[in-house]
């Protein structure tokens, strides 16, 4: 039986297409909606009888706007004031990032390492740091170890803390990163100390006052004090970035954490070689390494150098 075209028992209908148009709304739910109206900031969209803003900039791309009045659109639904709904186009594209990420990492990402930008700051909040592959991550403002002024579009690592499939968040923290880095760091050195034999090691950074070694996954300093039992050199003069050298750990300092390592400490001690083999008086040929004002330094093989004052190099005192 039907009255206006609506069949009897049709009550049920009603309230199936209401329960929906419920679930529709809630917040976080991805819905489809219809552009009903379009602005100079924003255009509205209907869905389930219920209408909602969207701003303008997110489906602009190069200055042209992406949907027409008419046009059936994605969107998410972000809040609720009153009867009408925050939406977002931008999230549901976020969300099938972030269903990407949970397909790779699992429904419990923690301690993922990822790496992004970040592109904004949100005050006394945190941060908001994107991948390369588009997905957003939130750092909160005491896991940045970062200063706000300047942040954007600093690239940075940080490790997982938590993720919420549901709601499509992932907390991330480059605080712990750094900390769990720092303990490791410590926990190599201290076994290189109580070891302290030689170790291989391949130079990174050469500087006018030392070389940067990576021994183990560890950087430390060789200061060109410690490169020739010669004295201060010159690194570039001896070696060349990329070259692998043997090391070993003078000290550490663990309230700076610089590790200083030494090049001539792994070598034999020429001058106890050279012990013996030289006497008082012997006469030897040798090669001018450098002048200076106040006489020459000569290279006497076997890396030992030796200073030949001014005054005994010729009988010539001018």
């Amino acid at each position: 039986m039907k009255f206006d075209d609506i069949e009897i028992g049709e009550d049920e209908n009603f309230a199936a297409m209401f329960e929906a148009s419920e679930q529709n709304t809630k917040t976080n739910t991805v819905a489809e909606g219809e552009v009903v109206a379009i602005n100079e900031d924003n255009f509205i969209v209907s869905i389930g009888g219920k209408e909602g803003k969207l701003y303008l900039s997110e489906i602009t791309v190069n200055g042209v706007v992406q949907y027409k009045v008419g046009d059936k659109i994605t969107v998410m639904v972000i809040g609720t004031r009153g009867e009408h709904l925050s939406l977002s186009y931008k999230k549901v594209l976020q969300k099938a990032k972030f269903d990407e990420f949970f397909k790779k990492h699992g429904a419990e990402p923690e301690n993922v390492i990822v790496e992004g930008t970040v592109i904004s700051v949100k005050n006394r909040a945190g941060f908001i740091v994107e991948d390369d592959e588009g997905t957003e991550y939130f750092m909160p403002m005491a896991q940045g170890f970062l200063k706000a002024i300047g942040a954007v579009g600093k690239k940075i690592k940080a490790v997982v803390l938590s993720a919420k499939p549901e709601t499509s968040s992932i907390v991330i923290s480059r605080r712990k990163l750094i900390e769990e880095s720092q303990k490791n760091k410590e926990e190599a050195i201290t076994k290189m100390m109580e070891n302290n034999e030689p170790k291989d090691g391949t130079i990174k950074k050469i500087t006018s006052y030392g070389m940067f070694v990576d021994i183990g996954g560890v950087d430390g300093l060789v200061n060109y004090n410690e490169i020739s039992y010669k004295g201060p050199v010159n690194p570039s003069k001896y070696y060349d970035e990329g070259d692998a050298v043997t090391v070993v750990v003078k000290k550490y300092d663990k309230e700076k954490g610089h590790l200083s390592l030494s090049i001539k400490a792994a070598l034999p001690d020429p001058w106890e070689e050279m012990r013996g083999q030289l006497e008082q008086g012997d006469t030897i040929t040798v090669t001018v390494s450098n002048f200076e004002t106040y006489g020459a330094f000569v290279d006497l093989g076997n890396d030992i150098e030796g200073l030949l004052h001014i005054s005994e190099i010729s009988w010539d005192k001018h």
